[in-house]
């Protein structure tokens, strides 16, 4: 049985789940970039990066610093969006749920740029220079009222999320055991996106959009009939080769996607040698990356006939289907072939 695809079937919502990561490496600098500060009766009054006279009332300019403060600067909106959308998808996909989730959320935002909207702008303020040509505000005694008010809305919405959270964890658990529960947090992912590294997070998503899905679970009927994979292979004369291997998939469930080689159309067979599992460092951690080696077999009164050693990565989002290797997977396999080529010549 093909081993479980590791990421939701939407592939819209991977897209989004990985634009997520992305912007959360850089968000912190875009409050600086989108906001312009002015000064009136030595007060800091906050605006927006259009020109005054594009502004004909004080409350658009205040709303609009709203908007800006509260999505740029508060970015756990895209997460808790993310959350919600988790929770929508280990409840079965609920339309009441989403639906009702969705206008909390929308709700909860507007609550916070409105609650800020009507605190910030009115805080009186000291004007301080804290670079030359960047001014901002320093605030007087006492703290603003709009510190203790902003995140209520946002408190709230999280122990919602949290609470449902918990209430289908518990009802895993309570009917189909602890091994269920932990399925349930990996395949659907009950939980936020806590990835053991951003970088192992990233390439799972790569080799998910390979994977031949539309959006909605509904498979590509083109990309279903298979293609090339790439590969490395190794001979006697030296190596690595691109190696670019016909390839089918099973008629399973989507589920349960897997590959088999076309022997008819890539002239050879692969016998497997064994599966090895490598791994990939990146700056925020470490994770898995599995791997397959062949014999490269010719068929009968075919052209070669020397058996070739051939290397096949295996997808970080569906472990039995094989993926093209990048170019760090490539470093990767030719790095344990140098160790390990002159064994395997033994055997052969």
């Amino acid at each position: 049985m093909a081993s479980e695809l590791l990421l939701p079937k939407n592939r819209y919502f991977g897209i989004f789940a990985m634009l997520f990561y992305v912007i959360v490496t850089s968000i912190n600098v875009l409050p600086n970039v989108v906001r312009a500060i002015s000064f009136q009766n030595n007060t800091c009054r906050c605006g927006s990066i259009l020109p005054r006279s594009y502004l004909n009332y004080a409350a658009v300019k205040d709303f609009t610093y709203g908007i800006l403060h509260q999505w740029f600067s508060r970015f756990y909106w895209l997460k808790l969006f993310l959350f919600h959308e988790h929770i929508y998808i280990v409840y079965d996909k609920s339309k009441t749920l989403l639906t009702l989730l969705s206008v909390l959320f929308v709700a909860e935002i507007v609550a916070s740029i409105v609650l800020a909207d009507t605190g910030l702008p009115k805080t009186a303020s000291i004007p301080q220079t804290y670079i030359p040509l960047w001014t901002g505000c320093h605030y007087t005694s006492p703290t603003p009222p709009h510190y203790f008010t902003t995140w209520i809305p946002a408190l709230l919405f999280e122990t919602l999320l949290f609470g449902l959270m918990l209430l289908r964890g518990w009802q895993i658990y309570k009917n189909n055991g602890l091994s269920s529960l932990l399925k349930s947090l990996i395949v659907d992912r009950c939980l936020p996106p806590v990835p053991l590294s951003i970088e192992g997070n990233t390439f799972q998503m790569l080799d998910w959009l390979e994977l031949p899905f539309e959006s909605a679970n509904q498979i590509c009927p083109f990309r279903i009939m298979g293609g090339l994979v790439a590969a490395l292979r190794w001979t006697r004369e030296g190596g690595p080769y691109i190696e670019l291997i016909n390839m089918r998939f099973f008629d399973s469930p989507i589920a349960y996607l897997a590959h088999y080689v076309d022997v008819h159309e890539y002239g050879a067979y692969l016998k497997l040698i064994g599966k090895l599992s490598l791994a990939q460092q990146s700056s925020t951690g470490t994770f898995a990356v599995s791997f397959s080696l062949f014999w490269k077999v010719p068929c009968p009164g075919g052209e070669e006939a020397a058996k070739d050693i051939v290397m096949l990565r295996h997808s970080l989002a569906a472990p039995d289907v094989y993926a093209r290797p990048l170019p760090v997977h490539r470093e990767m396999m030719t790095n344990f072939m140098n160790y390990h080529i002159g064994a395997l010549w033994l055997v052969a």
